[in-house]
């Protein structure tokens, strides 16, 4: 069974099932009726109830926490990545390739400015809408049309392995340097101040 990715306008678990639909099996989407990265279809025979012939792993380019949305979570994370707080490798090919919204190849700022912008357009959109009024929403069309699903993507030659526990304390002990950092200003700046 592989383990491949499939991306593209998918918004609801319907549209992507209409995209399978046959009469050899069934498609049902792991997770309910979001279409979000790191979600999985499986595809299963219909005369063998169980027996799933093949498994689809979702990218939605920009959504790297797999909600199904794009936004300023996902812009924060991407930051972190092309900062060097996180490493690209603590990330699954599935968030990889979302997390490279530009498609330009790298996982970079630009990426995160996407993303912010993206995070904005979302704060307008009433999302209590029902699906039809949300696709005649000028505001949601523009946060849509702003990051390209329809690309052709092309799998790793190999499986992402996760970086070693030794890096990844690494990047553990950055980020609590960094707290300590912020809490010893403001302690000092505090009580040397009053003293």
């Amino acid at each position: 069974m592989s383990r491949s990715l499939i991306c593209g306008r998918l918004f609801t678990a319907d549209d992507l099932k209409a995209q399978f639909a046959n009469d050899a099996s069934a498609v049902t989407v792991l997770g309910g009726d979001k279409v979000a990265t790191c979600g999985v279809v499986q595809l299963s025979d219909i005369n063998n109830t169980g027996l799933v012939l093949d498994s689809l792993v979702i990218v939605l380019f920009g959504d790297v926490t797999g909600d199904g949305w794009y936004d300023g979570t996902d812009a924060y994370v991407v930051s972190l990545v092309a900062n060097g707080m996180i490493s690209e490798n603590a990330l699954t090919a599935a968030q990889q390739m979302a997390a490279d919204c530009n498609h330009d190849g790298t996982i970079d700022s630009a990426d995160a400015a996407l993303l912010k912008q993206a995070g904005l357009l979302l704060t307008a959109v009433d999302q209590t809408l029902p699906d039809d009024a949300l696709q005649t929403n000028g505001v949601y069309l523009e946060y849509c049309a702003l990051i390209d699903q329809l690309i052709e993507i092309e799998e790793p030659a190999t499986e992402q392995t996760q970086e070693p526990a030794a890096e990844q304390e690494s990047i553990v002990a950055r980020i609590l340097n960094v707290f300590r950092s912020v809490f010893l200003y403001i302690f000092c700046h505090l009580f040397v101040k009053t003293a």
